[in-house]
């Protein structure tokens, strides 16, 4: 009998195995299947890729090839899907290589599903046609309103936006918590660019004495010559010559970082006698943008039933009447606001109102008195509405000032 002796050996026993577990593979075994028919296979009667003599295998050893090849078929489908997202290159049948940025590419990928996720949580299916405002990357300034917002870094506690601009485009902005916190859903927000400088009030004081100083800052003898500043009054309201100083301190690291200072030894710094020039070169050569929010008109209001009660007409007024009184901006139809329970006006109906004031956004909403009114007076309350409509009172978990 003839024998194939010029395909190599390696060649004939995979063409072998693959005939044995191809049926596995092409047509894959129910639950509970497999072990039946691997142990079928393993009593059938095999030809010898080399003598050609018969020969059989242990279940076990089909068992290992047939999970083997079902791992390697996962691979393939993996690299197929990588080359899709033009991530891995096949540069011959069998023989591939990860694309060039491969990893920065697979990261970049990995954050947009988890901003996708994030959203999906606050506008639904929606959230993969949302653009990502990338702080780095300015954009033309653009309006949009606030459709809600939520958790977008939990190390650093960064919040970010969904908002909506009037051609309908979804974006998702990323901004510092304090920012956030002070955006209602509804609220129509102007989303721009500004151009950070470099030169500092502060550079120029540093630069002065260190100049005066043969081109080295002393904290210390700085610190001395303010307090021997005349006209100084113990007590005066303004930064202290320590806060000053500590604050030149920063600057400096800042400086430092940028290559523009230098730290000596006994706690003085080094600083180039063209510092201010420099800084003034950089605002040319690298601006910096920042992302800037701002509220673009009122908070609008919330969606309300079509028909305004004469209760909720002489709600709207008083708060307007007191929010212009106390200088604060009156919030007439508040989504979830927090703020401290204070005293509020009577009514022409009879009804007894409650203010709470947010003092530090300086808002303030007023609501019907609540039956725990005094048990609440002073505290911190979040104010919400109901499914009908209606506002609700309830304690605030934050420490209460």
């Amino acid at each position: 009998m003839s024998h194939d002796t010029i395909t190599p050996a390696r060649v004939r026993w995979a063409r072998l195995r693959f005939a044995i577990i191809g049926p596995l593979l092409s047509a894959p075994a129910e639950a509970g299947d497999l072990a039946p028919r691997i142990e079928e296979l393993a009593a059938r009667a095999w030809r010898h890729p080399g003598t050609g003599d018969t020969i059989r295998f242990s279940a076990k050893s089909i068992e290992r090839w047939y999970y083997a090849a079902r791992n390697e078929q996962d691979c393939v489908a993996r690299l197929q899907h990588l080359k899709k997202l033009k991530l891995a290159v096949e540069e011959r049948p069998g023989i591939w290589r990860p694309a060039d940025g491969w990893k920065e590419s697979l990261a970049r990928l990995g954050q947009e599903n988890d901003r996708i996720e994030r959203l999906y949580r606050v506008v639904g299916e929606q959230a993969a046609d949302y653009r990502f405002v990338d702080p780095k990357v300015p954009l033309p300034t653009f309006e949009a309103v606030v459709v809600g917002k939520g958790l977008h870094d939990e190390l650093s506690g960064q919040m970010f936006l969904a908002a909506r601009a009037a051609d309908d485009r979804g974006y998702y902005i990323p901004l510092r918590p304090e920012v956030a916190e002070g955006l209602q859903r509804g609220e129509r927000i102007r989303v721009g660019f500004t151009t950070e400088k470099w030169l500092k009030p502060a550079d120029e004081i540093i630069a002065r004495v260190a100049r005066e100083n043969g081109g080295v800052y002393d904290p210390g003898q700085h610190q001395r010559e303010l307090e021997n500043l005349p006209g100084r009054r113990p007590g005066e309201a303004a930064p202290s010559s320590a806060d000053l100083v500590t604050g030149n301190v920063r600057r400096l690291e800042r400086l430092a970082a940028y290559g523009l200072a230098s730290p000596l030894p006994d706690g003085r710094w080094r600083v180039p006698s063209d510092l201010v020039p420099q800084l003034e070169s950089r605002e040319r050569t690298h601006p910096r943008q920042l992302l800037k929010i701002d509220r673009a008109l009122r908070p609008q209001r919330e969606p309300v039933a079509p028909a305004v009660s004469d209760l909720e007409r002489e709600r709207v007024a008083l708060g307007q009447a007191a929010g212009q009184r106390l200088g604060l901006a009156f919030v007439a139809t508040p989504h979830r606001f927090s703020g401290q329970l204070v005293p509020g006006p009577s009514g022409s109906s009879g009804t007894e109102y409650v203010q709470v004031v947010d003092y530090r956004h300086r808002q303030l909403a007023l609501v019907p008195k609540p039956k725990d009114a005094e048990l609440l007076r002073g505290k911190v309350v979040t104010l919400s509405r109901d499914p009908a409509g209606r506002l609700s009172v309830r304690r605030s978990p934050e420490i209460s000032r």
